[in-house]
């Protein structure tokens, strides 16, 4: 189910609504539930190392991810890093909404603050590398409460970089599993409609229909890594008030 904002246009929700109606054709494959079992066998399998937890950032594949899981009977923790000021606050909409599904699940935030780093030089470089450090400070911080162990949304097909990884490596490495990493596109957004999840609503916010739904993402706003293909240009449309008051801090 996308989640509301008044950010969506109505042209938006017309085109959704196609998009809903392929993702309803596609729930019912056969297909889509033999990869579901697959990525259960993989999770089930990883668990088996020990301490482990699913990182997730609200987006589609993350929480396909996180459902997989805990509709499976598995309860690990489910951390997410919460960076500030940048934090996309349409990803709080999907977490409550997904922890009321699964109200006893074990989630927890970690505070990644960018707040000394913003400056009016908002998309320099060596900002960019900066935040870079904290969110893996915040990584750490994940690792030191959950172990080393961990469980992502990661897929192959967003990127030539992850495709060679999943060539490389599989789904498992020693201390990472990525169950959904053979997935399409189609067969995430099937599996939200299938269980009636909650979808992102960056994922309806389709310019009229020149941005592409599986190309829009729910990283904090106005981060320069992985800007290109457009993103740039969306998050003006979209977010240009929100990038302005970050810009001020």
């Amino acid at each position: 189910m996308l989640i509301q904002s008044d950010r969506i246009t109505k042209e938006d929700y017309e085109i959704w609504k196609e998009y809903e109606e392929i993702d309803q054709i596609n729930s019912l494959s056969s297909n889509l539930n033999k990869k579901i079992e697959k990525s259960q066998i993989e999770i089930k399998k990883f668990i088996q190392k020990g301490n482990c937890y699913l990182g997730v950032s609200w987006g589609k594949d993350s929480v396909v991810t996180a459902d997989i899981i805990l509709r499976s009977g598995i309860n690990i923790p489910i951390v997410h890093l919460y960076c500030i000021p940048s934090h996309n606050f349409e990803c709080d909409k999907v977490r409550n909404y997904f922890l009321k599904i699964y109200p006893n699940c074990n989630y927890k935030e970690i505070i990644v603050d960018y707040s000394n780093i913003y400056s009016s030089n908002f998309c320099s470089t060596d900002q960019d590398k900066l935040t870079d450090i904290e969110f893996y400070k915040g990584f750490k911080e994940a690792e030191k409460l959950f172990g080393i162990n961990h469980i992502s949304g990661v897929r192959g097909q967003e990127s030539n970089i992850r495709t060679l990884k999943m060539k490389r490596w599989g789904m498992t490495t020693e201390n990472t599993c990525t169950p959904i990493g053979y997935w399409n596109d189609m067969d995430v957004f099937a599996y939200l409609y299938k269980y009636n999840l909650p979808v992102h609503p960056n994922y309806g916010m389709l310019g009229n229909g020149r941005w592409k739904r599986e190309r829009i993402r729910v990283a904090e706003i106005g981060d320069i890594h992985g800007n290109g293909g457009g993103r740039v240009e969306w998050e003006q449309e979209y977010y240009s008030d929100i990038l302005a008051k970050i810009r001020k801090k």
